[in-house]
């Protein structure tokens, strides 16, 4: 099924591109899901983590951080989409309605799937599972080397250590150009993630 899954994805891929990709950004990928009943016009209280949690090659419960400037770039970037929003940045102790968590990986190929969070975000839900209330994210599968997947969960709907993922995104692209160039797709990914979600309905 994976199998089939890629090879699909590559004629996707160079379907649109027949003669191939001109850019390196037009092989970049964003994949958005939510909760049908989520109420995205509602204004919220949230709180972001301080890094980026890299979750490449291992099941390792207790992860690393990436790189900060890369990391700055995905947190600020959520800042700024969420501010547009008219949502609220507050501490996480100070009990936000969304608590934002990012993770990022570098692999020739990922697959997606609820079970792909084996590890606990530091500070956040230790030891708990996730599940999506109303839809089942789809396999992601891709030949990109970088993957960012952010969740925004909702701690107040915690049910026996299930915390409810109201929104996930997931965005790939390929680690080649200059760090500033990676920054800039990182921003543009993001705010499509954003543009393609019911956040402006």
């Amino acid at each position: 099924m994976r199998k089939i899954l890629l090879f699909s994805l590559f004629i996707l891929l160079t379907g649109c591109y027949p003669d191939g990709p001109e850019y390196t950004d037009e092989l970049d990928s964003v994949y958005t899901n939510y909760s049908p009943d989520f109420n995205f016009s509602q204004t919220y209280t949230y709180s972001l983590p301080d890094g980026v949690i890299d979750v490449s090659g291992s099941q390792n419960f207790n992860p690393d951080f990436i790189d900060t400037n890369f990391s700055n770039a995905i947190i600020n970037s959520l800042r700024t989409n969420l501010n547009a929003q008219g949502w609220t940045e507050v501490d996480e102790n100070d009990d936000p309605d969304i608590i934002v968590l990012a993770a990022a990986m570098d692999s020739n190929f990922l697959y997606y799937s609820v079970d792909w969070w084996g590890w606990y975000y530091p500070g956040y839900f230790p030891g708990w599972g996730w599940y999506y209330p109303g839809y089942f994210p789809t396999y992601v599968s891709g030949f990109s080397v970088g993957t960012v997947v952010i969740q925004m969960t909702s701690p107040s709907g915690i049910v026996d250590n299930q915390v409810p993922v109201e929104w996930v995104c997931v965005v790939n692209g390929l680690l080649e150009g200059s760090d500033a160039y990676i920054i800039d797709r990182i921003d543009t990914n993001i705010d499509q993630a954003f543009m393609q979600s019911p956040f402006n309905n």
